[in-house]
């Protein structure tokens, strides 16, 4: 069973390409949700991030 997470609901745009994109990468790797997807992706870029 996979753990309950607090979510806030916040609108954004994404590009129509990337969307798609992206749903297909979920689509096509069984993933669990587009919404789990994008939180592992920008968790993975914040913790790989550099600021000068």
């Amino acid at each position: 069973m996979r753990k309950r997470m607090n979510y806030t609901q916040f609108t954004c745009r994404i590009e129509d390409e990337l969307l798609e994109e992206i749903k297909e990468i979920v689509l096509d790797n069984n993933l669990y949700s587009i919404n789990s997807f994008i939180n592992e992706c920008l968790k993975f870029a914040i913790e790989n991030m550099t600021i000068n």
